[in-house]
């Protein structure tokens, strides 16, 4: 199915949130695109109970509508001729984003996130990972300290084997047309394999972003997450680009889901592409 031209935006309203729908308007401005702005307020737990108190949501539903109105408001001082539009829903959330993606068909999905830690975590989880596991859409995510969206220095974790470019069509899409830097990184050891696909990528890559500045960079190390992470911590980029891979009820027993494990870890954006 042909990708419409908007861009979906799942606001809810934390601080993290707030920033990210300046950087999707930034984005859908950027590229022309309608930016669709999407609110769930989510299901409580009510009872059936005769007498038993039954929550309305028709006051908060209100109020994140005026809310809403105020930001897009506020928006187009920056963004005149940004057409955007909104929706505000009383739902179980991730299905409700899920059908939000589904129907309106956007070329890209972008959420705020502030990071979870310890029990935080445990208790209450974390939409974004949730969606980057059940989304087959591009995703981006917008850590809270981000407040603005470059390209100057792109990293795309390459898995060392996969030879095609196909993957990074939505960051052509995404880069500004100065030339920018993008850097693969691929975590090995000692693969004689990759050393000898390395020299063969560079050259497709090359060809690929012709504008840009490419670069094939592989480091040793047998903890994938701990080493980029680290490695990114020392180059702080603009971007971080993953490609994720959907694994079945007994792959996931065996295999982590590298892509969650960036979105939690990484202090720059992270644009998530599905294989």
């Amino acid at each position: 199915m042909k990708k419409s031209k908007y861009i979906l935006f799942a606001h809810d309203f934390s601080e993290a949130s707030k920033n990210a729908l300046k950087v999707a308007a930034q984005i859908a401005d950027a590229t022309q695109s309608r930016l669709f702005i999407f609110n769930v307020l989510p299901i409580t737990v009510m009872s059936d109970v005769e007498y038993a108190y039954t929550y309305s949501p028709d006051s908060d539903i209100q109020r994140n509508t005026t809310l809403i109105r105020r930001a897009i408001s506020f928006l187009k001082r920056d963004y005149p001729q940004l057409n955007m539009t909104f929706s505000v829903n009383y739902a179980y959330v991730i299905p409700a984003i899920l059908e939000a993606i589904k129907s309106h068909n956007p070329w890209l999905t972008i959420l705020g996130v502030k990071k979870r830690s310890g029990l935080d975590r445990v208790i209450f989880g974390d939409v974004c990972t949730e969606l980057v596991d059940k989304v087959d859409e591009p995703i981006l995510v917008i850590p809270m300290n981000v407040k603005s969206f470059e390209t100057k220095h792109v990293v795309y974790a390459w898995d060392g084997l996969n030879m095609q470019t196909a993957p990074l069509h939505l960051l052509k899409k995404l880069m500004s047309k100065d030339k920018q830097l993008v850097s693969a990184i691929n975590v090995t050891h000692y693969d004689d394999n990759v050393q000898k696909n390395a020299i063969e990528y560079k050259k497709i890559l090359a060809k690929y972003l012709y504008n840009h500045k490419t670069d094939v960079v592989q480091i040793q190390g047998l903890d994938k997450p701990q080493t980029i992470s680290n490695y990114l911590a020392k180059i702080k980029p603009d971007l971080m680009v993953v490609v994720a891979h959907h694994y079945g009820f007994f792959q996931k027993l065996f295999h982590k889901s590298f892509s969650k494990q960036a979105v939690r870890f990484a202090k720059s954006p992270v644009l998530v592409i599905k294989k």
